[in-house]
């Protein structure tokens, strides 16, 4: 007759097996070679695990290739709004100018945006996000992943870049670009794997130069 305890021991072990073969019934995840384009639509129709980090990855990569350049573009078109208010409010009269800015809440704000503005400033700043947008795209390009290159624009965006090694401030953007230049290519080069050593060819000696005395052997034998 089993013991209770047996018994319970026994049960346990057979619903631990049972844990153990329901952790192996895994559903993988297959895409034909050549059907990937129907697979993944198919995916995205049946899978929303599949589908939320299929979009994530999509999502990120687009954000890092591309929003480097939106900020670009927005930045520049920004720019040209304040030259071109700025050479508008100086045809005006000052007069005319009051009257409008006490009047109109929307000239105000943007004579207000074109007195206090530095054009000079906000190009370098133009100038920076595109070369930015194409250092991401070249760091991508060498394999870095898409993670790696938004916490390195997160950096540049904080401000870590500003300063120099002696902690003093830039005289302009290629300042801070180089610095963020530096770092990415870096990383990129420790990452490449090594080149793996060649191996050099053993190369045969003649019997003769490999073993002097069996070649005086050999000339005494003949001259026998």
């Amino acid at each position: 007759m089993v013991e209770p305890r047996e018994t319970d021991d026994i049960q346990t072990e057979g619903e631990a097996s049972t844990g153990e073969a329901s952790e192996e019934e895994i559903e993988y995840i297959r895409i034909d070679p050549n059907n990937i384009s129907k697979d993944i639509s198919g995916l995205l129709r049946d899978n929303s695990q599949f589908t939320n980090v299929f979009l994530s990855h999509v999502g990120q990569k687009a954000r890092s290739q591309h929003q480097p350049e939106i900020d670009r573009l927005t930045e520049e078109n920004a720019t040209l709004r304040v030259v071109y208010n700025r050479q508008r409010f100086e045809g005006m009269e000052q007069e005319e100018i009051n009257k409008q800015f006490a009047n109109d809440p929307q000239f105000a704000r943007e004579y207000t945006e074109a007195v206090h503005s530095t054009p000079q400033a906000s190009i370098g700043m133009t100038q920076l996000r595109s070369s930015i947008s194409g250092l991401m795209e070249y760091a991508l390009s060498k394999g870095m992943p898409i993670e790696r290159t938004e916490e390195f624009l997160q950096k540049a965006n904080a401000g870590d870049y500003d300063k120099d090694t002696q902690g003093q401030s830039h005289s302009d953007w290629t300042g801070a670009f180089g610095l963020l230049q530096q770092d990415m290519l870096n990383e990129l080069l420790d990452s490449k794997p090594s080149a793996e050593p060649k191996e050099e060819p053993i190369s045969k000696k003649p019997a003769d130069a490999a073993n002097p005395d069996m070649a005086g052997e050999s000339r005494r034998g003949n001259e026998t």
